[in-house]
């Protein structure tokens, strides 16, 4: 029999082809183009944050590709006439959304490079439609969302829709979207809704990026900025644009968005003590893996902890970081002269043996392991039972012993760190995690019981999109617990090279702020028992 070899290799193209084909159409690819409320912000910047940072998380994991272009400073005509359009269209492929949002430079007087009146306004937004449906993509106009602020303390200032100023933006997009048939999410409205359902006091200190001093690392002195957002903020903005999604999900593009949108769980933030007049982080709901801080400012009362749904405290700190579960749940903020919090009935299930719901404990899309660290003053070991890879790695005895991580990601994000360790003693052995030898957070590690026992400790975090050096850092002089791996709740993190890495020697600075506590699971999504808490 004659084998035509020539036949089988064009087959096995073709069908190579038509695989790579499928996987391309089964990723929705979204690009955002914006200013400094949409973009993404690396660590040093946390926790300011725009929406396009957090949008992908609203969506089904692995179902969209989020390219945010959106970049600080730029109105709809700088971003054009700089050239960054022509690197976003260059890579446009036939069927990608394209998300537009800009407003905020465009009504800058002040600054000459920016300002664009609506007019000019409407013919760049023209643009941008016209060139990215010529590459078969979708556009989708987003409006701006409201500054704080205020005519009074419960009434914004709409100051994208002031068209006794030349200024009504909102307006201006509406315009363009009606007389080229698109879609047009409302974010302005949207957001006046929101903001006034709340008031002028909240919105400054939870949402827009009011801290006082000392509240982050970040801001040492505080910082009063009506302009950009929280990273609450941002996921509340993130989330009123689903909403908006979801509204006119009959519409083309729209429509694609809204069947691969995420399902999402509330939060319902209560406290022991009502008429102290305390103000806490409003009720809300997120989609699973993302991650949500709630706070409270004491006015009357004084704070001692935040206990969880099953009665358990998870931080003496007013701040509290989190990942949401795919489960709806509730945290109180305990008061001491408030009534006192008893654990529901159902929180023996705490303790019980059986194993969680998958929901417990969110697998890793991306793992590094301890053979992969470049540098650092410990040992790596393996006579301990449970641990992946060659090893795990044992911290020296003594303050500020380390272990240099070094990771790579294709893209700037914002995802969750675990950190998978064993501490067999009795005492909690706190480390500092440092973000490129700066940005610096103190991450608790309580007894797990055992050293062949191994539980998991999850940290927000911010990756720059190239090389980020992950530093864990001992505070007492016990050194640390035993570190099995780092693994991200996002794909493509990869460990990074370490040759090009120069020996570093870091001391530890002890922050307040935050104060992750461990999330209650141990490797295998079961619950941690009582005593190990």
């Amino acid at each position: 029999m004659n084998f035509d070899f020539k036949k089988l290799w064009i087959s096995m193209a073709v069908l190579a082809a038509l695989v790579w084909a499928a996987t391309e159409l089964s990723t929705q690819r979204i690009f955002i183009i914006g200013d400094s409320t949409v973009c993404n912000y690396g660590g040093n910047k946390y926790p300011m944050t725009g929406w396009g940072q957090v949008l992908g998380l609203f969506f089904n994991s692995g179902s969209v590709e989020v390219h945010n272009h959106a970049i600080g400073g730029r109105s709809s005509r700088s971003f054009y006439q700089e050239g960054r359009w022509n690197s976003v269209l260059e890579n446009l492929h036939s069927g990608d959304i394209v998300l537009i949002q800009f407003g905020h430079n465009d009504r800058d007087y002040s600054k000459e490079e920016r300002y664009t009146d609506t007019t000019h306004y409407k013919e760049y937004l023209g643009k941008y439609v016209d060139e990215a449906r010529a590459k078969g993509a979708v556009p989708i106009f987003v409006t701006p969302m409201n500054m704080n602020t205020w005519i009074n303390a419960t009434t914004v200032r709409e100051v994208f829709c002031e068209a006794n100023r030349g200024a009504d933006y909102r307006g201006a997009m509406l315009n363009v979207g009606h007389a080229k048939s698109v879609p047009v999410l409302d974010l302005e409205k949207k957001s006046k809704t929101y903001m006034e359902s709340l008031g002028q006091a909240y919105m400054s200190k939870f949402h827009f990026l009011g801290l006082d001093a000392g509240e982050y690392v970040n801001y040492p002195d505080g910082i009063n900025d009506g302009t950009h957002f929280q990273e609450m903020g941002a996921l509340a903005n993130a989330r009123m644009i689903l909403e908006e999604i979801e509204r006119q999900k009959s519409l083309p593009g729209v429509s694609v968005l809204a069947s691969l949108a995420k399902a999402l769980y509330s939060i319902d933030i209560k406290s022991n003590f009502a008429a102290g007049g305390d103000t806490l982080t409003t009720n809300g709901a997120y989609p699973a893996g993302a991650t949500v801080t709630i706070k409270v400012r004491p006015q009357n009362g004084t704070f001692q902890h935040w206990v969880d749904a099953q009665g358990q405290v998870v931080s003496t700190e007013r701040i509290y970081s989190f990942v949401q579960g795919a489960e709806n749940t509730s945290f109180t903020a305990v008061f001491a002269q408030g009534t006192p919090v008893e654990p529901p009935q159902s929180s023996a299930a705490v303790s019980s043996s059986e194993p969680a719901s998958s929901s417990s404990y969110a697998e890793p899309q991306s793992v590094v392991q301890a053979e992969n660290m470049c540098d650092g003053q410990g040992l790596l070991e393996n006579n301990h039972a449970g641990h992946h890879g060659a090893g795990f790695w044992n911290f020296t005895n003594e303050v500020g012993s380390s272990m240099l991580m070094i990771v790579e990601a294709t893209a700037s994000q914002s995802t969750t760190l675990q950190i998978y360790y064993a501490n067999g003693t009795a005492q909690n052995r706190p480390m500092e995690l440092r973000i490129n030898g700066g940005d610096a957070v103190r991450v608790e590690f309580p007894s797990t019981g055992a050293w062949d026992a191994w539980h998991v400790v999850e940290v927000p975090l911010n990756l720059s999109g190239g090389r980020d050096s992950l530093w864990l850092l001992s505070l007492e002089a016990d050194g640390g617990p035993n570190v099995d791996q780092l693994g991200f709740l996002a794909p493509d993190i990869n460990a990074a090279s370490c040759e090009d890495e120069a020996p570093v020697t870091l001391k530890p600075r002890v922050q307040k702020q935050p104060n992750y506590a461990p999330s209650h699971y141990d490797l295998l999504g079961r619950p941690r028992s009582a005593e190990n808490n």
